[in-house]
């Protein structure tokens, strides 16, 4: 699983990598609740460093700005905005990135980031090995996604 997840998302950083580390653990320990709060914060993570990779490359500084008052709040808020900002017409964003940006980065994170959510508060609700297995099999598509915009970013101001 890390061999792959380094494979398709080569900039992977020791954060996030630290508790995608964690979520593996507990779900072969069979903490299934435990391993879906790690895989969401891991996912959040690599949301921030997205968020904060197009902060980096709006231009002028009006834009970059703007992007920080909208951005300022929690993941969810951060998130809107961050796909506000990708699906502008202003961000001509490649056709390769901008075909999987729904699916991956607005689909994949919000299943994430909504179980991590169910499991993260006092609810009672138990995690199941399948559900908690198909998140962590869905999470390096959306880092490998993730990724792309990143390097993409490095060398388009938008």
């Amino acid at each position: 699983y890390l061999k792959r997840l380094k494979a398709e998302c080569p900039n992977i950083d020791a954060t996030t990598l630290l508790y995608v580390e964690e979520a593996l653990g507990s779900f072969r320990a069979g903490r299934f609740l435990a391993a879906v709060v790690m895989i969401g914060v891991a996912a959040e993570n690599m949301l921030f460093r997205l968020v904060d990779s197009v902060h980096a490359a709006l231009d002028p500084p009006h834009k970059q700005q703007k992007f920080q008052q909208d951005t300022n709040g929690k993941a969810k808020k951060q998130h809107n905005a961050l796909l506000a900002r990708l699906r502008s017409p202003s961000t001509p964003l490649p056709s390769h990135l901008e075909e999987t940006l729904t699916q991956h980065i607005d689909g994949i994170y919000d299943l994430i980031r909504r179980t991590r959510n169910d499991a993260g508060h006092p609810t009672g609700k138990r995690m199941e090995r399948p559900e908690t297995h198909a998140l962590l099999l869905l999470f390096p598509t959306y880092c490998e996604t993730a990724d792309k915009l990143m390097v993409w970013l490095k060398t388009n101001k938008i």
